[in-house]
């Protein structure tokens, strides 16, 4: 019978002990890893640190005596994520799970506008609703719009563009919606600036 074990070695020679998934070669994590790197083979990756060492800086940043952003240390770029109990949580949220208790539905937010950034301070966050947790994300300049957005059919300039040819009973919102390939309610809601209100 094959070994259940994943077969993935680390950078540093040691290797990942958890147990593969179905007939993959690889554990979820390894597997995981995997697709955030564009496919890469996670063999010679980075393994992730020990529990304890884990566990005692979430436990630091929930009595964090400073008013500085504390950053979680040795992460791949994204906003930090922890398994707590089995689950997989924010660790903003494991920070306030160890300092107030589970929040039920509340969202964890950051006062600072970090927490893509890593920051766990528990001074630096708060509870809050959905709205209060989109407000939060527009505040940050987080939110997709325009053509950041992966749906984006225009470009800003092609905007630009539709708002500068418009010119009533000459050049129709029809005829611009037939050369730039979209319907004429969006043309009439870029003019109107009820969608792309962000280009000048």
């Amino acid at each position: 019978m094959a070994d259940p074990t994943c077969t993935v070695v680390f950078a540093n020679g040691a290797c990942c002990t958890r147990r593969r998934r179905g007939a993959q070669p690889w554990c979820k994590p390894c597997a995981e890893w995997s697709r955030k790197h564009g496919r890469r083979d996670p063999n010679g990756r980075t393994p992730n640190r020990c529990t304890g060492e884990l566990q005692a800086e979430l436990h630091a940043a929930a009595s964090a005596a400073t008013d500085d952003c504390v950053i979680l240390k040795n992460r791949n770029g994204t906003r930090p994520k922890v398994e707590i109990d089995g689950r997989v949580i924010w660790a903003a949220r494991a920070v306030w799970i160890t300092a107030h208790g589970d929040p039920g539905d509340a969202f964890v937010l950051h006062t600072c506008h970090r927490g893509d950034d890593g920051c766990i301070n528990i001074r630096h966050l708060y509870l809050g609703d959905h709205a209060q947790n989109v407000s939060d994300m527009v505040q940050a300049g987080r939110q997709s719009r325009g053509e950041g957005q992966p749906s984006a059919v225009l470009s800003e300039d092609t905007v630009r563009a539709i708002r500068q040819e418009y010119v009533p009973r000459v050049v129709t919102q029809q005829f611009l919606a037939d050369k730039y390939g979209i319907s004429r309610s969006n043309v009439s809601n870029i003019l109107r600036g009820a969608q792309w209100k962000h280009v000048a």
